[in-house]
């Protein structure tokens, strides 16, 4: 008897796990049976499978723009055939490895770790069947990674540390293990974990595991294209002396497509500044408070519209108007207020071309720690409209990450700082920061900001680029920059 106890305390304890959790289905519609042990370490190790418990529950199209991307080497693995793959993770832990068709960079499927509960913390393990032989002298490793989180989970400034997903990849050769982080994951979309060796792995090299470590909301990864390959080292220049850039004086300012005629006049107290081509844009600037909210703007007769309401120089009070008047096309204000009991000047300028309003702003003293563009005021219905390629980091979940806004439904406003002539030390889409440096004195500020209008037949309101096509992708492939 006590032979026979023994036996069952060395001996791994098989057991069946039936998943029965939503979407309990795999792929082709059958019911996911795993296959699990549980060591005497009480590792729980379960096989893979080729078919999936989330089955489509989740509806996307591939990303067949990613697909085509070309890749610096034949993929070691590309997660096509999950047969003799396991997966070992802490007892407790609820987690499935499977292939999946859902996303796919290479091929037809990918590999999906499943976490329905979630598994911060915890080290999962995924074993191939056997170790696989690696490209003899690659110097760096690859693997495109997608996370989703629940819920959806976006991070601020200082959470980038706590909230990233590690993966690290157990590599044996004549010298013994070793243990390789990519870069770690923080990102909710297709992108690439990377890591380039100090030297090149040797001719005995095998990849023995690949170590997973989620983050606080991970829920699903995808894995697809793990890849070794030679890293070229070659140089890449500081700068390319054939593409100059901004390739024109008005920088990012959105291009009118047709001919606009301009005009700027004195009415009243008022200045007016009128664009007249397939839209007819009226801004008028009354100098009376101080700030950009003395500038309202007419659209085909709608309107009025504030598109930078309360928008100036942060921390100044008491404004006096100096002067105002029109020059070479351009109506120019100078104001006097006080910040912090000193005594500054603002200048404001504004022109408009094509369907924008163009406003610089310079202060004389370097004391304001911001600029602000202010709200978009007086419509009947103010509706951000999200741009991903405009979305500043730090403005992630509030309203200042928007810079495109639909006003009463039929108008197209946006803002967006010159990043070409700006002064401040960061920006966000709503406001350009001026930090102290390390002597404790700030830049005085200098921004020009973009407000262009259009209708919402036409959406002509975006930066453009003012820039060639460069070549350094072609002229460096496989080179990580």
């Amino acid at each position: 008897m006590q032979s026979l106890l023994c036996f069952f305390a060395m001996a791994a304890v098989t057991v069946i796990l039936t998943d029965r959790v939503i979407g309990a289905k795999g792929e082709a519609g059958e019911e996911v049976v795993t296959q699990a042990a549980v060591d005497e370490a009480g590792w729980v190790i379960s096989e893979a499978q080729n078919a999936g418990p989330l089955a489509e529950a989740i509806a996307s199209p591939p990303p067949a723009l990613l697909n085509r991307q070309p890749s610096p080497a034949e993929p070691l693995e590309s997660f096509e055939d999950l047969t003799g793959w396991r997966i070992k993770h802490p007892a407790g832990v609820e987690v499935r490895f499977y292939r999946s068709g859902w996303r796919a960079i290479t091929g037809e499927h990918a590999a999906c770790l499943w976490m329905p509960s979630g598994a911060e913390g915890a080290s999962i393990w995924l074993l191939p069947p056997q170790p696989l032989p690696l490209h003899d002298r690659a110097d760096a490793a690859e693997t495109w990674v997608f996370r989703q989180q629940e819920p959806p989970h976006l991070l601020d400034a200082g959470q980038f540390e706590t909230h990233k997903t590690q993966l690290t990849l157990h590599i044996r050769d004549e010298r013994g293990l070793h243990r390789v982080q990519l870069s770690p994951v923080h990102w909710a979309f297709w992108s690439i974990a990377h890591h380039a060796f100090e030297e090149p792995i040797g001719p005995t090299a095998t990849l023995e595991a690949i170590e997973v470590r989620p983050s606080q909301h991970d829920r699903v990864l995808y894995l697809d294209a793990l890849t070794f390959y030679t890293h070229s080292r070659e140089p890449v220049p500081a700068s390319i002396p054939d593409m100059p850039f901004p390739t024109t004086p008005d920088t990012i300012l959105p291009q009118a497509n047709a001919p606009t005629a301009y005009s700027v006049r004195q009415e009243g107290e008022a200045f007016v500044l009128e664009s007249r081509g397939r839209q007819i844009l009226r801004y008028t600037y009354i100098p009376r408070i101080g700030t950009l909210g003395d500038l309202v703007v007419h659209v085909d007769g709608d309107g009025p519209y504030q598109p930078l309401a309360s928008g100036g120089v942060a921390g100044l009070s008491d404004y006096r108007l100096l002067t105002v008047g029109t020059d070479d096309g351009a109506v120019r204000a100078k104001w006097q207020a006080q910040s912090g009991g000193r005594v500054v000047n603002i200048d404001y300028t504004f022109r408009v071309k094509g369907k924008s309003l163009i406003v610089d702003v310079a202060c004389s003293v370097p004391a304001a720690p911001s600029f602000e563009m202010g709200a978009v005021a007086q419509a009947s219905s103010v509706e951000p409209i999200d741009v991903p390629y405009l979305t500043y980091m730090d403005a992630w979940n509030s309203q200042d990450a928007y810079t495109v806004f639909l006003l009463d439904r039929k108008l197209f406003i946006s803002r967006f700082f010159d990043w070409y002539q700006t002064g401040a030390t960061r920006l966000s889409s709503t406001r350009s920061h001026y930090d102290t440096a390390t002597d404790g004195r700030r830049k005085p500020v200098v921004e020009r900001v973009f407000a262009p209008h259009c209708p919402i037949r036409s959406m002509r309101c975006c930066p453009t680029s003012p820039t060639r096509p460069r070549p350094t992708p072609r002229r460096f492939p496989n080179t990580s920059i």
